[in-house]
């Protein structure tokens, strides 16, 4: 008699968007149509939320302490590229809109 062998389940679409979020070294943000690239300045927290630390002399920590009701309407752009030489290097991409907050605030 043969075991029944059961095929690994695909990690779920929140499951590898997490892990390219959580990995992804290149990261830009985008407010008032202008480009930033926050290098190495981002994490994932247990429970998912993307946290940056911005600049404070930069253009974007200026434009969230002038934003309304304490948020700032963003888009925020992660590349996850291998380590390695490879043709390809870039291994994943995920774009989020969503609006930038103080820790501890909630819009």
């Amino acid at each position: 008699m043969s075991a029944a062998t059961v095929p690994a389940a695909e990690p779920i679409l929140a499951e590898r968007t997490r892990s390219v979020l959580a990995r992804a070294v290149s990261l830009t943000v985008t407010t008032h149509g202008l480009r930033h690239d926050p290098v190495g300045l981002h994490c994932v927290n247990a429970r998912g939320q993307v946290r940056m630390r911005l600049q404070a002399d930069g253009l974007p920590a200026a434009h969230l302490a002038c934003a309304p009701r304490g948020a700032l309407a963003a888009l925020v752009e992660f590349t996850d590229i291998a380590a390695v030489a490879v043709r390809d290097r870039v291994r994943a991409r995920v774009t989020l809109s969503g609006r930038l907050a103080r820790s501890g605030s909630r819009p």
